[in-house]
Formats: C-alpha cells, structure tokens, sequence
C-alpha cells in the first residue's frame, strides 16, 4: 500500500492526540518523507559508488591492455624500420 501525504497527515494528526504535539513532531521527524522511492540510502549509495569503482577498473584495464598492445606494435615498427634502413645502408 502506498502511502501519500494525507496518510502521513493522519498519522500525525493522531500521533499529536495520543502523545502531545513535541512527541508527534519528533515522530514525524524521524520517518523518512514521502515519496519513499526516491531517497537513497547509504546502502543504496554504498551499491552505486562499488558499481561505478567496478566499472572505471574494468574499464582502465581495457584502456591499458590497448596502450600496451599499441605500444608494442609501434615499437615492433619502428625496430623493423630501423632494421630495414640498416639493410638499405649496406
């Protein structure tokens, strides 16, 4: 059952009978507000920061393979150039 601001007003309105008024303000104070759904949690932010870490990681190793795949055909040119001119120089 979702719960909307008229059901939070009741309870508070009830609250505020059967407590007093400071009671029912520091009752209403501790529930989270509505809607629920859109507040995170520090599990939810937990979740998301162990996401985004996972994701850069698998990312930046993607990222180094490539440079040092690129590195090693960039020198295995340049060796093979240098190679080929010493051949021409004889």
């Amino acid at each position: 059952m979702a719960v909307d601001e008229a059901d939070r007003l009741r309870l508070y309105e009830a609250a505020r009978r059967a407590l007093g008024q400071a009671e029912a303000d520091t009752l209403m104070s501790s529930l989270a507000p509505y809607p629920w759904d859109q507040f995170a949690t520090k599990a939810d932010l937990d979740t998301g920061l162990a996401r985004l870490e996972s994701g850069m990681l698998d990312r930046m190793s993607s990222m180094l393979r490539t440079i040092v795949l690129a590195m090693m055909a960039s020198n295995a040119t340049l060796v093979g150039l240098v190679v080929a001119a010493i051949q021409l120089g004889r």
